[in-house]
C-alpha cells in the first residue's frame, strides 16, 4: 500500500509541469495548464499564470465546473475547486468524500492525465473512512490531502487540496 501511495506522489508532480524559464532555482518551475479547450468534453477553458501561481478554470460538457489553483516553487500546492449543482439541503461528510472521488473519476475520462486522476480517486476511496472534512491527511511521507465541502443554496463548493507541506 505504501508503494501505491509513493507512486501517486510521483505521478502528482506530473500535473505540475516544469517549464524551461528563468525559474531554474525552483524545483518545479512555473505552473502550466493541465487541460485545454481542444480536449473532448471541455466546453470552456482558461489559464492565467503569474510568477509561481496558476489559476485554471474549465467547464465540462457534463456541467461540472472546476477551478484549479497551483502554487509553489520548492513546495507545491494544488487546489481543485469543484462546483456541484442541485444538492439536497444537507450532506453528511461521506457525501463530500464520495463526490471528490467521483469528480476525479470524471476528470480521468479527459485526455489530460487520466492515470493521475484515477489514482487520486482510488486514494480518496481507499482512505475515505479516515478523512475528516477540512483536515489534512498525510497519504504518504511529505504528501498531504484535504477535502472540504461548503453548501451554498442549491450548489456546493467541493475543495480538494494536494500539497507537499503540512499546514
Amino acid at each position: 500500500m505504501l508503494k501505491h501511495l509513493f507512486f501517486i506522489c510521483l505521478l502528482s508532480t506530473s500535473l505540475w509541469q516544469c517549464s524551461n524559464s528563468s525559474d531554474d532555482a525552483c524545483r518545479y518551475g512555473k505552473p502550466k495548464p493541465i487541460f485545454s479547450d481542444e480536449m473532448a468534453g471541455v466546453v470552456s477553458h482558461s489559464f492565467l499564470q503569474e510568477g509561481q501561481e496558476g489559476n485554471e478554470q474549465i467547464r465540462l460538457q457534463s456541467g461540472l465546473e472546476v477551478e484549479i489553483y497551483q502554487t509553489g516553487c520548492d513546495a507545491i500546492k494544488q487546489e481543485f475547486r469543484f462546483t456541484l449543482q442541485d444538492l439536497p439541503p444537507t450532506q453528511p461528510d461521506a457525501f463530500w468524500i464520495s463526490a471528490a472521488a467521483a469528480c476525479f473519476i470524471e476528470l480521468s475520462t479527459l485526455e489530460a492525465d487520466p492515470i493521475i486522476f484515477s489514482q487520486y480517486a482510488q486514494a480518496i476511496q481507499q482512505y475515505a473512512p479516515n478523512f475528516i472534512l477540512g483536515e489534512q491527511a498525510e497519504l504518504a511521507t511529505g504528501f498531504y490531502m484535504m477535502i472540504d465541502g461548503i453548501k451554498m443554496g442549491g450548489e456546493g463548493l467541493l475543495r480538494v487540496v494536494f500539497q507537499s507541506t503540512k499546514e
